[in-house]
């Protein structure tokens, strides 16, 4: 005698089939989840990396500098004037001669560029890239009142004690700024003329 066989009806077989592929979305659900984690992780450690590696590469810049720190305008992409976004930095180099390195903003390629400079401005080196993914920085001096200083001001500029780095990274969707304030070592001046007197001084 056979035995009595029966196969899946067809509500079965839709159930199942609705039941598939209810698990397969929840699974692609929490694989898109994961990955746009995973990637925004990425992207945020990332920021925080070049962050802070431009950031100390700024601060080592700044604590050996040995004659002046001066801050100025530029003219950016959106035709108007930011102040402190160019940054020379008068002093000495390894064979203790006199130079300034220059550090200058271009928000359209989002990048920083370096460039040093015998004192009478001919060229030292060639510009490079000295940091990527900059959407915007400032740097900012204070006197040891507090004060912050404007070297254009008529009279006499006060000497700067430090100086404030922000910086505003985009990598991707995401984007991170942070500040940080760097002391003095040396007697700094605030103008190209006083640091180049200085420098003079001990030639």
């Amino acid at each position: 005698m056979v035995a009595d066989e029966k196969g899946f009806s067809l509500i079965e077989l839709i159930v199942s089939m609705a039941i598939l592929v209810i698990v397969g979305i929840a699974i692609m659900g929490f694989f898109t989840y994961s990955v746009g984690q995973y990637t925004r992780g990425n992207e945020e450690t990332t920021m925080q990396v070049e962050t802070q590696t431009t950031q100390n590469q700024l601060q080592e810049m700044l604590l050996q500098t040995s004659a002046g720190v001066v801050t100025e305008s530029m003219t950016l992409s959106d035709g108007n004037i930011h102040p402190g976004r160019k940054l020379t930095l008068y002093t000495k180099d390894e064979s203790d001669r006199s130079e300034y390195i220059q550090i200058t903003f271009d928000d359209k390629e989002k990048e920083l560029y370096y460039q040093e400079f015998q004192l009478d401005g001919s060229e030292k080196s060639e510009k490079q890239v000295f940091a990527s993914n900059i959407t915007d920085w400032k740097v900012t001096l204070y006197d040891d009142k507090e004060q912050e200083i404007d070297a254009t001001a008529p009279g006499e500029v006060e000497m700067p004690v430090k100086a404030k780095v922000w910086l505003q990274v985009d990598v991707g969707s995401r984007s991170y700024s942070a500040t940080q304030t760097v002391a003095f070592r040396n007697e700094i001046y605030a103008t190209a003329k006083q640091a180049k007197e200085k420098l003079a001084k001990h030639e």
